[in-house]
């Protein structure tokens, strides 16, 4: 089987060498032959999978951003109001915008000095969901480069398969961490309250009823946690080859 030892460059423990790779192999060896028959096919799934998993990670994490127009697009929660000087508001993961007869107030949550509980679990719920979110984002990288190797039985390494599969776990645990801490400390905590008290950039504090739905970043996100699902379960299902297995393999497709 190909080498997983991370110590196969170094100077080493040989207990270590040998740990690493009975673990790697025993991990390479789960799966089955069936999906080891269908390489291309899982892995085209898996690459789908992956680049919808990237595109919809970016759109929810874009959420950080103070721009209005960006949080009205990727909001994670907003919220219609009917009558009144406030029309809409819309909820980022740094900033509030709310949109006004006049126009559009953007709101930084560092700058919002919240004057109810409800806006306070709300603030600290966005505020720490930011940094789970990027790191759910950067976990594609080493995912990528996994899915690359295993596209081929002869490129395939129990290696590829465990960082994939850690990658994928790590980002996974984070994505579904930020939601869920967004959705209890945010959207349930304002569930909760039948208004919303605001204060705009001319100063005025502005209190209404509300309506609060999940915003497309929200749903992004929730959409690349699937993807990532999908991503995880055709690593662990793909076996890779044993060494003797590949060397039979013909050289050039088809052949």
């Amino acid at each position: 089987m190909a080498c997983c030892d991370p110590c196969c460059d170094f100077c080493c423990p040989s207990w270590v060498k040998k740990s690493a790779s009975y673990i790697c192999e025993r991990f390479g060896n789960i799966g089955f032959a069936y999906v080891e028959e269908r390489r291309s096919a899982v892995t085209i799934i898996g690459t789908v999978a992956l680049t919808l998993s990237v595109i919809l990670c970016i759109c929810g994490t874009a959420a950080i951003s103070t721009e209005k127009d960006t949080v009205k697009n990727v909001n994670w929660a907003h919220s219609d109001v009917n009558g009144g000087l406030v029309e809409k508001v819309y909820i980022g993961l740094s900033s509030v915008v709310v949109k006004t007869a006049n126009g559009s107030t953007s709101i930084e949550w560092d700058d919002n000095d919240c004057e109810s509980s409800h806006c306070t679990d709300c603030k600290d719920a966005a505020t720490s969901t930011d940094s789970s979110a990027i790191i759910a984002c950067l976990s594609k990288i080493p995912a990528i480069n996994a899915l690359y190797h295993r596209r081929s039985a002869s490129t395939d390494s129990p290696i590829y398969k465990f960082i994939g599969s850690v990658a994928l776990f790590v980002g996974t645990v984070s994505l579904a961490t930020s939601l869920a801490s967004f959705k209890e400390g945010c959207y349930d905590s304002f569930q909760d309250s039948d208004s919303i008290t605001v204060t705009l950039e001319s100063g005025e504090t502005v209190t209404f009823d509300h309506d609060l739905r999940f915003g497309p970043g929200y749903e992004c996100m929730a959409w690349s946690l699937a993807m990532n699902f999908v991503l995880i379960v055709s690593h662990l299902l793909l076996p890779v080859k044993k060494v003797e297995d590949v060397e039979k393999l013909p050289l050039v497709p088809g052949i």
